[in-house]
């Protein structure tokens, strides 16, 4: 199988920022402008990449420069949460005897 540039799907990068706005009331049960919101989006923000909280914290600084592959990490975990979030997953699995 071969792609071209017209049937390859590209991934748009997620600012940190947006990806944090979206999902730190979800998973942290903080808004934005919430007493905490920023400390917890820079906690999940670090746990997610692996980088410190130090340095993801500078990520939510308007015009910071993220490393190139952050972006289109957070929009993938953006994909995968959604999914997730409608196709939730289920521990049980069936032994075919539904009796």
């Amino acid at each position: 199988m071969s792609f071209d540039n017209e049937t390859f799907i590209s991934i748009e990068p997620m600012p940190p920022a947006n990806f944090c706005e979206k999902w730190v009331p979800v998973i942290k049960g903080k808004s934005p402008g919430d007493y905490g919101y920023r400390r917890s989006c820079c906690a999940l923000l670090a746990n997610l990449t692996g980088y410190k909280e130090s340095t993801v914290s500078n990520w939510l600084i308007e015009g910071f420069q993220v490393p190139f592959l952050v972006g289109r990490y957070l929009r993938v975990l953006d994909v995968l949460l959604e999914i997730q979030i409608l196709l939730p997953f289920s521990n049980k699995v069936s032994s075919g005897d539904d009796s």
